[in-house]
């Protein structure tokens, strides 16, 4: 996941952050209202993370939030589908899962 996605998708987020990292507090999204680079520290000071490793833990936040719910991007759809049949095969046993 991505700066802009991050604070775009922030309020529906909050309830995954929980779950992720247990040692933020309802309090702490509260304080960073979404921004970025506000939970970008709070995670390096919590989780004791470099700030190379905790951006890598956002990224691979996004990664995983489909399979708990969350809608992907076209753009992560389209790097997973090199041609139209591979993407509408993709989509027909999403649709038919769903």
């Amino acid at each position: 996941m991505n700066r802009q996605e991050f604070e775009s998708n922030y309020n529906n987020l909050k309830d995954k952050i929980l779950e992720k990292w247990p040692k933020f507090t309802a309090e702490d999204l509260t304080r960073i209202d979404g921004k970025y680079e506000s939970f970008l520290g709070h995670l390096q000071k919590k989780y004791g993370y470099a700030r190379q490793q905790a951006e890598m833990e956002i990224k691979n936040f996004g990664s995983a939030a489909p399979a708990s719910g969350k809608v992907e991007s076209i753009g992560s759809c389209e790097s997973k589908c090199n041609n139209r049949k591979g993407r509408d095969e993709r989509h027909e046993k999403k649709r038919k899962a769903g």
